[in-house]
């Protein structure tokens, strides 16, 4: 009787993670931001700098919504850390222009998850797009960790219904592409 009531907890808990894997897969979150103008370059447009760190309180927001954020993770000792992005950008918002910026989880496998962005303007039109990886790491042991949810899913077993933007997907750091002439960053 123990044994199968130890067996009753695990799947329990299992089925439990698994639903709030679903809930983040299938849900996107969206929210509004008006560039200041200390987070603009001397030309005005939104600091590439800036752009990181609204597309990480973004993430952060959808996360935490979907009960393992940054909180949930530390007292597992663990946490998320971006590890690629590739970044498509139309044009770069300007000061007091406001944006709105919805992400989703888009790819999950059992090391990692594809996260996608889309920055728009008040018109609704896609300024940047942005297709990132995250992993899971143990701070403890200084590792990758599995991600528990996904370990016995096979890779794209769910959809989404999701516009996804046309980002080519690279092995680097960072993709910057413009359709516009820029030459104010280098990518290396």
């Amino acid at each position: 009787v123990g044994s199968e009531m130890c067996i009753r907890d695990r799947i329990r808990d299992f089925l439990k993670r698994i639903s709030k894997l679903r809930l983040l897969l299938n849900k996107s979150l969206s929210m509004t931001h008006t560039i200041a103008y200390y987070e603009s370059d001397k030309s005005g447009d939104l600091r590439l700098m800036t752009l990181m760190n609204l597309l990480q309180d973004t993430a952060q927001m959808h996360i935490n919504k979907q009960g393992c954020g940054v909180e949930e993770m530390a007292k597992q000792a663990k946490a998320w850390m971006a590890v690629k992005y590739a970044i498509r950008i139309k044009r770069y918002p300007r000061v007091n222009e406001e944006i709105t910026i919805s992400t989703w989880v888009s790819e999950v496998s059992p090391l990692a998850a594809t996260r996608e962005f889309v920055v728009r303007d008040s018109k609704k039109t896609p300024l940047i797009e942005i297709v990132s990886k995250w992993v899971l790491v143990d701070i403890v042991q200084r590792k990758l960790t599995e991600l528990p949810e996904v370990s016995v899913w096979k890779k794209n077993l769910f959809t989404t219904n999701y516009a996804q933007p046309n980002v080519k997907r690279v092995d680097c750091c960072l993709l910057y592409t413009s359709d516009a002439a820029d030459d104010r960053i280098s990518v290396d």
